[in-house]
């Protein structure tokens, strides 16, 4: 990977885990990344959730914004004890969006909904956001409800 996609990818994460500071949540780079970037910690409940992040440079198209992101088959499958989160860190120009949704949430997706393109190890999801609309489109599933923090996330008191 080149230094440039590694500095954005970074990017994406520092984004993410400011978003989860400021929401209140505790959060933890791993020292060795096996497949998890952050580790959040809701300290009240002291529950623990694993993230994983994935940046993308949308470009500009006549709708709106395209990105991709691809992500190991195997992860996706892998059901753990402890709760595994995706953010889909989206950059618009000069400002970012994200996808927040669960594993379990996303492996349903994937399998009711046909989303992302599959080969022997990686799926792929090509995201469409429709600039007038306000929606953000994967495979032609409207996952518009998963740009908020709001469910999975929500601001600590």
């Amino acid at each position: 990977m080149s230094n440039e996609k590694l500095y954005f990818a970074k990017g994406g994460e520092t984004v993410a885990m400011s978003e989860l500071l400021l929401r209140g949540y505790n959060v933890a780079i791993p020292a060795v990344d096996v497949g998890d970037d952050i580790y959040v910690v809701e300290d009240a409940e002291s529950n623990f959730i694993r993230v994983q992040v994935k940046s993308a440079n949308c470009r500009k198209r006549n709708y709106g914004y395209f990105g991709q992101v691809r992500l190991p088959l195997k992860q996706l499958r892998s059901s753990k004890r402890t709760k595994l989160v995706y953010i889909f860190a989206l950059r618009f120009e000069e400002r970012w969006r994200h996808i927040v949704i669960s594993r379990d949430t996303l492996e349903k997706e994937v399998d009711l909904h046909r989303i992302g393109t599959k080969n022997s190890s990686d799926i792929l999801f090509s995201f469409r956001y429709h600039e007038q609309a306000g929606e953000l489109l994967c495979s032609n599933r409207n996952l518009t409800p998963f740009l908020s923090w709001d469910e999975t996330f929500p601001e600590m008191k």
